[in-house]
């Protein structure tokens, strides 16, 4: 739940971030439910739909680290924000600027047998969410790149 210290910090921030941080908190919705209530292949067609152009605000400028933030900050206040549904949201945030970043998806097998699954986003090779050993904890099973217009 979001609380009165961050509303304040919320509104403290520059336009192009406050932007950014709403944007990111409908994508995390849209994707969550769309998840929840929709088959993957269709929730990824529909991402492709939504994404827009980021000069609105003046978002284009802000880098990719800010655009990571903003789904990692809009996530704390949104708890149903799996791993994927982050990694989706982060995604779409890029590829509107035009930056190709990639989800992975992986499983490793925990003590007790059980498969455990994880999904993080990679862009050149570098873990950007998802967490930085992503990659050596989980054998890939697939990923997915996007640029904007080809998502």
């Amino acid at each position: 739940m979001c609380d009165l210290n961050r509303l304040r910090k919320f509104l403290g921030l520059p336009g192009p971030e406050r932007w950014l941080l709403v944007r990111a908190l409908a994508l995390l919705t849209v994707v969550r439910f769309g998840l929840w209530l929709l088959p993957f292949s269709t929730v990824h067609r529909l991402l492709s739909k939504l994404m827009g152009d980021d000069d609105a605000g003046g978002q284009r400028e802000l880098p990719v680290e800010r655009r990571i933030w903003a789904v990692r900050t809009a996530s704390r206040c949104f708890p149903p924000a799996s791993c994927l549904t982050q990694a989706l949201a982060a995604q779409v945030l890029l590829a509107s600027a035009g930056i190709g970043a990639c989800v992975q998806i992986g499983v490793s097998k925990v003590k007790s047998e059980a498969l455990e699954a994880h999904a993080w986003l990679e862009k050149d090779g570098e873990i950007l969410l998802g967490g930085s050993e992503a990659d050596k904890r989980y054998a890939r099973l697939f990923s997915f790149a996007a640029e904007r217009g080809n998502f």
